[in-house]
């Protein structure tokens, strides 16, 4: 064999093992992954997610000594199943009162799930409450909006569920503690702070839930205990659920706050929190009463807006740092209003130009093209149609 036909041979036989390399490699190489579909858009709302509904007052219960807190147990008219909400929501219901047309209000959501009905709880302060209290009766129909609010609890694997209520704010704890808290023995943490023993609601109740999960760990608090209590009913602690209280009794690692009280108690505790270097996406929190929105950082300052009330042929000027709401009523202009937080819907008014924003997401999703005046602040001049 000559040396050009020597070489031409050798040449050939390294080009066929590269052949067959490739073959091999491309054989054992794993098959590319399918596109993945893309995330689903969460659904809007439909016409049935926001419709009133009748439900029937089933059964009523005072939770506490002092009379002060009222649960009400609401089971549908039409056979249909309820849904049971999230852990943390509240309803919107229409509450007859005498001499006028119902008043819209929202209350927590405080029984475990069930598809034949809902607990609410409610605390006799003002009107509608206080309507709920004296005239609300086995046998009465009464009208919701299913379940919402943003207000909801987030299993973590990696974080301890402390949940730290002050007073009625124990509703949507409980739930909590019904609904997700607790599953699979994992510790718990409640704080829970009250003026006393006879305001102390869903005693039983949490007793029954501690037989029934050992890891749950519970902190009552009272600020003015009576020293008559009987022993069974006083304290863990006296004064105020505060970071000092937190610091001393929670165990080492990271946790998951979820904060329920009047404006006075987040007020204080919430910065104390992130002061201590709680992770925002681990405090979630909810305030109630008048002042309920307190909870959010204060609002900015804002340059002044023309608004027109189409339909009542008004206009004002907006200045901040109220809400589209507050303008309205000052400028005479008659809008519906219920919760007045931007948790029942009850506002909705479409926009017909203009932007409005909002200091915090509102847990009622408006329709598009639609704002909620009683949260809502404009971003430039707007038309409503009101």
């Amino acid at each position: 064999m000559t040396a050009g036909a020597l070489f031409s041979a050798i040449l050939g036989a390294v080009a066929l093992q590269l052949v067959i390399w490739a073959v091999v490699r491309a054989l054992r190489r794993p098959a590319a992954p399918a596109p993945s579909a893309p995330r689903p858009e969460a659904a809007a709302p439909t016409p049935d997610d926001r419709a009133w509904r009748a439900v029937r007052v089933v059964e009523r219960q005072l939770e506490d000594a002092a009379g002060t807190q009222l649960s009400l147990h609401l089971a549908p008219t039409d056979g249909r199943p309820l849904g049971p909400g999230l852990p943390g929501q509240h309803l919107s219901i229409e509450v007859p009162v005498a001499g006028g047309p119902p008043l819209v209000r929202c209350y927590s959501l405080s029984g475990p799930a069930a598809a034949d009905r809902l607990r609410i709880t409610v605390k006799r302060a003002g009107q509608a409450s206080t309507a709920l209290h004296e005239r609300a009766v086995v046998g009465d129909v009464l009208r919701i909006r299913p379940p919402s609010g943003r207000f909801v609890f987030a299993p973590d694997p990696g974080a301890t569920p402390v949940l730290v209520a002050g007073g009625v704010g124990i509703t949507p704890l409980i739930k909590m503690l019904h609904n997700g808290a607790l599953e699979g023995g994992r510790p718990a943490h409640l704080y829970y702070g009250v003026r006393d023993h006879q305001e102390l609601a869903f005693r039983a109740e949490l007793a029954a839930l501690r037989r029934a999960h050992p890891a749950l760990r519970l902190t009552v608090v009272y600020s003015r205990p009576d020293p008559a209590a009987p022993p069974e009913l006083r304290p863990d602690a006296v004064g105020h659920v505060d970071l000092d209280l937190l610091r001393r009794t929670l165990p080492a690692g990271r946790h998951r706050f979820y904060v329920c009280g009047p404006p006075a108690m987040m007020a204080a505790l919430l910065p104390a929190l992130r002061a201590w270097g709680v992770a925002e996406d681990d405090l979630r929190a909810e305030a109630f009463g008048p002042a309920a929105p307190s909870a959010a950082p204060a609002p900015t300052a804002a340059a002044p807006q023309l608004v027109q009330f189409v339909r009542s042929g008004r206009q004002a000027q907006w200045t901040g740092p109220g809400t589209l709401l507050e303008l309205a009523e000052a400028a005479g202009v008659g809008m519906d209003s219920g919760c007045r937080a931007g948790s029942c819907g009850t506002c909705e008014v479409r926009l017909r130009s203009g932007a409005v924003s909002y200091l915090t997401p509102p847990d009622w999703a408006p329709s598009p093209g639609a704002c909620l005046p009683c949260v809502a602040r404009p971003t430039s001049a707007v038309e409503l149609d009101a």
